[in-house]
């Protein structure tokens, strides 16, 4: 067959247009792996706190290191020659493996103004008989196998300031020491918390923060016989952007090779082969410049699921392609078909619109890119296809497709199978929705649990109780929090809460720093303490001239405020705990094994309305619900709308042929999920919306007016080639790295196949009679 030349240089300099953009845009488009695209926006305060921790809190910086794969005693070597080396290199603020180590600057500052920052309710330990109880205290430690370490410090601070501040920062839970570093309760791994400099969303700065750590460790351990594990947000970041830049290149690879080879056997046709391809390759372009033009970056998972889509966007060049017949024109076999393809597009937009309005900015990339995919295919089917197509390359339907031209009409299926589906669900013991905030990671669930049994060695605080203080400036509410320490210590005394921790403990109020100030003995009255003090210890009043005269400077010391801390250890653990929003500034109590929630809520009440009482589970839950239902309101003004166009379009008959199959085959896998104990994401949402639009699709044309037997069994041949496709394409997603996409891949192969049984049996009209 001899095409025109000028139909074959169109093909031509599409393709070339085709090729110079898609280089363009893969030299320009800045892939994302943020995860904070895939969170909601906040509404009330307690969301606005909790979600400010989770984007940009110094908690996202944390890294949490395990090593095993040694004996204690290497693994501590190991351990504290990391420890040394992370400790000098810019990319961590704060580098811990519990050994005796601390910041110069701030062993020198908090040394400095131990009399100022003690913890302690009543200040410095300097009265005679506290300062006798002390140095009783020293005489044992000095007997110890730090004693010699702390005899040094013995004469400078009798009274043990610093080690209670010590104390009082590191908490309540710390790890086990062993060999003096952090180990596990199984005692076969030594631990490490480093924090990085660079936020943990920053995926190109954790990435060479995660190089750093393995350097040092092969440094460490020449031989390699030590195991690492590294989790935390940052490793997560970095995990998915590889995962990601991985998945989308496999991908795309797979679903261009899928493509190719799925038309080349269907069509029978290279000239054909290549108009669908070109069709496939202009959803995409079209689609990826969209998103790039609306968002500073794709995010990855857009990326992939989007080569996914792509494979969706096929089956409407295939419906046109697989209608053209020899003694027809292609224009005319196009003007037979499009009605129908521009009311399946139509559908599957509408439904994909309610993504945008989801409010969350990466379901709102999803959406925004099939949609302008979706479009672009239109304009090229409807405009462009029918031009360049060969009526003459139609192909003979194959003989097996009769075989499901005879399956049985049911189209009573659909109503039976929403009630059973509903009464399912009615019935079944599981909750039918995951509320979990950690429900929208795609982060696998392996090293969600490796995360939280680390935190959990390494002492974290629970933080499913946190009382936050709203104040206009730090100061204001470092000093509120001190006015709550004497009913905390109540609550404790009466165990409802079993401990708790302040920001005032680690940096006092100005206000406070002045009181103990003022409280601190004048060098006579220290010296005259001291003389009592010793008496029956032995000890010399003398020698402590050096704690005088510290005593005596403290007098004079100015506060110590937050500004002075610049950048460091102590800024760091402080800035987790008190920071500035857009809006105030906020100081956290975190709350510990807390027994009687209904108590504290009680007490929380008589405090004021500038103390709120978050329980960060259910303040997340209620996040992930509030945002569901708006999903699913967009979801469910989506299918309204549909409803009204089919309604509008098709007769009355017609139309709920084609609604009450979508409708069914969403309750039917939604019930089959739940029976199987899957618990719905907002995900899944994504998926059952595709499937719902797909679905849609398979529904139009079974239940598509023809005029003849031959035009039906083209018909069932395009629908069934559709299926075919789209359930090849979604099964790719199975190989992915993320189980996100696996999970949508499933889903969406799943679902597809339930609605093309129901939306076959269910047609209203018997091909047979044609």
């Amino acid at each position: 067959m001899k095409y025109a030349p000028r139909t074959t240089w169109v093909i031509g300099i599409w393709a070339a247009v085709l090729a110079l953009a898609g280089y363009a845009l893969g030299a320009t488009t800045q892939i994302g792996s943020d995860l904070r695209l895939f969170l909601p926006k906040a509404e009330t305060p307690a969301e606005r706190i909790l979600l400010e921790q989770l984007k940009d809190g110094p908690g996202t910086r944390l890294l949490l290191l395990a090593l095993s794969g040694a004996d204690n005693s290497r693994l501590a070597e190991v351990s504290d020659q990391m420890s040394n080396q992370l400790r000098s290199n810019a990319a961590f603020t704060q580098v811990e493996n519990g050994s005796l180590h601390t910041d110069a600057r701030m062993q020198e500052q908090m040394f400095r103004y131990r009399y100022l920052l003690t913890p302690r309710d009543n200040g410095c330990n300097c009265d005679s008989s506290s300062l006798h109880a002390a140095l009783q205290d020293r005489l044992m430690e000095l007997g110890s196998p730090a004693g010699a370490v702390m005899q040094d410090l013995l004469l400078r601070d009798p009274s043990g300031e610093l080690t209670a501040i010590i104390d009082a920062w590191q908490g309540v839970n710390q790890p086990q020491i062993i060999e003096g570093v952090w180990f596990a309760t199984d005692s076969q791994r030594a631990l490490l918390l480093a924090q990085t400099a660079a936020p943990g969303f920053d995926a190109d700065q954790q990435h060479r923060a995660i190089d750093v750590i393995q350097q040092a460790l092969q440094r460490a351990d020449p031989s390699g016989e030590i195991h690492l594990d590294i989790t935390g947000p940052g490793a997560f970041t970095a995990l998915l952007e590889q995962s990601v830049r991985s998945d989308v290149t496999a991908l795309g690879m797979a679903e261009g090779i899928g493509s190719l080879l799925f038309l080349s056997l269907i069509l029978l046709s290279l000239r054909h082969v290549v108009l669908g391809s070109l069709t496939l390759a202009t959803a995409g372009v079209i689609a990826l410049l969209a998103v790039t033009l609306i968002y500073p970056s794709v995010h990855g998972i857009t990326l992939a699921f989007g080569f996914t889509l792509l494979g969706v966007a096929m089956d409407y060049p295939v419906h046109l392609l697989l209608h053209l017949e020899r003694d027809q024109s292609a224009a005319h076999s196009s003007r037979q078909v499009w009605p129908t393809l521009r009311l399946s597009i139509l559908t599957t937009c509408i439904a994909y619109c309610a993504l945008i309005f989801a409010g969350f900015n990466g379901l709102a990339q999803l959406g925004t890119f099939t949609v302008c995919g979706l479009l672009a295919t239109a304009a090229v089917i409807r405009w462009l296809l029918p031009r360049l197509a060969d009526n003459q390359a139609s192909r003979r339907i194959p003989d097996w497709v009769k075989q499901v031209q005879r399956a049985p009409r049911l189209p009573w299926l659909p109503t039976l199978v929403i009630p059973v589906a509903l009464l399912a669900l009615l019935l079944s013991p599981q909750p039918l929705w995951n509320n979990e905030l950690s429900g929208l990671t795609p982060v696998p669930q392996s090293l969600q649990d490796l995360d939280t049994e680390l935190r959990t060695e390494l002492g974290a605080p629970d933080l499913r109780y946190v009382l936050a203080i709203r104040a206009n400036s730090p100061q204001a509410a470092l000093e509120r929090d001190e006015s709550l320490s004497s009913g905390l210590q109540q609550l404790v005394q009466q165990n409802i809460i079993g401990n708790y921790s302040q920001p005032s403990s680690l940096l006092p109020s100005v206000s406070q720093q002045l009181e103990r100030r003022v409280a601190l003995p004048a060098s006579a009255v220290l010296q005259s303490n001291l003389q009592s003090a010793v008496a029956g210890l032995p000890f010399r009043a003398e020698v402590f001239a050096d704690f005088i005269n510290d005593v005596e400077a403290s007098r004079t010391l100015p506060p110590l405020q937050i500004t002075d801390l610049d950048q460091g250890p102590l800024a760091d653990r402080l800035a987790v705990t008190l920071f500035n929003t857009d809006q105030e500034s906020v100081a956290l109590i975190t709350l510990g094994n807390v027994s009687n929630p209904a108590a504290l809520a009680s007490w929380v009440n008589t405090t004021g309305d500038d103390v709120l009482l978050l329980d960060l589970k259910q303040v997340s839950e209620q996040l992930v619900e509030r945002f569901r239902n708006r999903a699913l309101l967009a979801l469910g003004v989506a299918l309204l709308v549909i409803a009204a166009l089919l309604l509008a379009q098709l007769p009355r008959r017609a139309a709920l042929a084609v609604l009450l199959p979508v409708i069914a085959t969403l309750l039917a896998e939604v019930a089959i999920f739940n029976w199987l104990g899957i618990s719905l994401t907002l995900f899944h949402i994504v998926s059952l919306l595709l499937v719902g639009g797909l679905c849609f699709d398979y529904g139009l044309f079974f239940n598509r007016s023809e005029t003849s037997s031959a035009e039906s069994l083209r018909t069932r041949f395009a629908v069934m080639a559709c299926w075919l496709s789209t359930t090849g394409a979604f099964a790719l997603l199975l190989i992915s790295q993320l189980p996100v996409l696996r999970a949508i891949g499933s889903t969406v192969a799943c679902g597809v196949t339930i609605g093309f049984i129901i939306a076959l049996l269910a047609r209203h009209v018997s091909a047979e009679n044609k």
